[in-house]
Order: structure tokens, then C-alpha cells, then sequence
């Protein structure tokens, strides 16, 4: 099936379920930046290369920032105890901040992506089953009535787009 046909039967599902089009758009659009993200991930040594500082140690950074250098290996636990003196709370901040390391940008973006998807589908009575090959299904919807299209029969499989093979072949270089 094309593309085309998978995202018109997914806008005839939601716009039935009463999801309004610019949700439904939210949708495709995130699940072909996970498709994407996933595929660079699984192929491609580059986007290992491409690193940034984690989120949780940006200066600046929100409470609720997720530390994802935990996961990848790159927090050094050692320098970022916290010392036991309340008068060195900036000095402490600091060193926090430094135990964080740095992971692929993918990562981050990756994060980012979810976050939005958890959101958007919270405040749509909607809930979100995320695959992490890129080979199968990225983004599966639960709808309120229960329907399913997908082989696990979990919800709605939201359509996506991956990179084609000349458009990876330019970014594996």
C-alpha cells in the first residue's frame, strides 16, 4: 500500500473517532521524524558522531529535563556528587551539570519527538505504543473505540515516511 492510501485511511479513522485533521497532521509529521530518527540510528555511523551535551546538564535547563546520558553511559556519577555543605548550592549546580555527558543528537531529538506524541495524544483521549525498529511500525494510536489496524492489534498504525536510499547514501558519507 502507498503512503498516500495509508495516511487517507488514517485521516478517514481519526476524523470517524472525532481526532480534528491539524492533530492528525501532528501525528504523521511525528512519526516520520521517529521513522527517520530511528533509521540514522540503525544505519549510520554519523549520527553517532554528532553528539551534544545532554539535556538534564544544560545550563538553564528545566527540572523536568530527562538525563539521557544515564542510558547511553557517558554520566560520570563520580563528579557529580553533590556535596554536603547547603552554603555551596552554585558550586554544587555546577558540578552536577558536569557529571552529565554527551550523547548522539539523535537521542535528544528522538526524546523530544516522544514527549510531543505523549502530550498531544494526553489531551486527545488517545494513547501512544512507540516501536523502536524502523523496519515495522513507529507509532501506534489506541483510539477510544477500540478499532485497530495494526498486527498487534494495539490501535491505529500512524503512517510515516523514511529517508530514501539516495538520501541516506548522501548523509552516510
Amino acid at each position: 500500500m502507498s503512503y498516500q492510501t495509508e495516511r487517507d485511511e488514517f485521516f478517514s479513522i481519526l476524523g470517524a473517532e472525532g481526532i480534528r485533521p491539524e492533530v492528525t497532521r501532528a501525528l504523521l509529521r511525528e512519526s516520520t521524524t521517529l521513522q527517520r530518527l530511528a533509521e540514522l540510528e540503525c544505519s549510520s555511523e554519523r549520527a553517532d558522531r554528532d553528539q551534544v551535551r545532554c539535556p538534564a546538564g544544560r545550563l538553564g535547563a528545566k527540572k523536568s529535563a530527562p538525563c539521557l546520558c544515564k542510558d547511553y553511559g557517558s554520566y560520570d556519577s563520580t563528579s557529580g556528587a553533590p556535596l554536603l555543605d547547603p552554603g555551596l548550592r552554585a558550586y554544587n549546580a555546577a558540578r552536577a551539570r558536569k557529571a552529565h555527558g554527551r550523547i548522539p543528537r539523535h537521542m535528544v531529538k528522538s526524546a523530544a519527538s516522544t514527549a510531543r506524541v505523549v502530550k498531544l495524544c494526553q489531551a486527545h483521549n488517545l494513547v501512544a505504543h512507540f516501536g523502536g525498529d524502523p523496519r515495522g511500525c513507529m507509532l501506534v494510536v489506541s483510539v477510544p473505540s477500540g478499532r485497530t489496524n495494526d498486527w498487534e492489534r494495539r490501535g491505529i498504525a500512524v503512517p510515516s515516511q523514511g529517508y530514501t536510499s539516495a538520501q541516506m547514501e548522501r548523509m552516510c558519507r
